[in-house]
């Protein structure tokens, strides 16, 4: 894989990771607004606020533990 396509691939998987943290805290129309936004479907868009909520708690409860 060339360097440009190396650095094109990382771009939209920040992207997408950008869409899934915007749309987590909306609720209805969210994911959606977010999905046409950046290009991706709502399902992915939907997944991706799923698992930045979940990254968020399990943060919040290792620094819990550790306190």
């Amino acid at each position: 894989m060339t360097e440009h396509a190396e650095a094109l691939e990382r771009a939209r998987t920040a992207l997408g990771r950008t869409a899934g943290r915007i749309a987590a805290p909306c609720d209805r129309g969210g994911p959606a607004a977010a999905g046409v936004r950046a290009g991706r479907s709502r399902r992915h868009v939907s997944t991706l606020a799923a698992a930045h909520c979940a990254h968020q708690v399990q943060t919040a409860e290792a620094a819990e533990a550790a306190a």
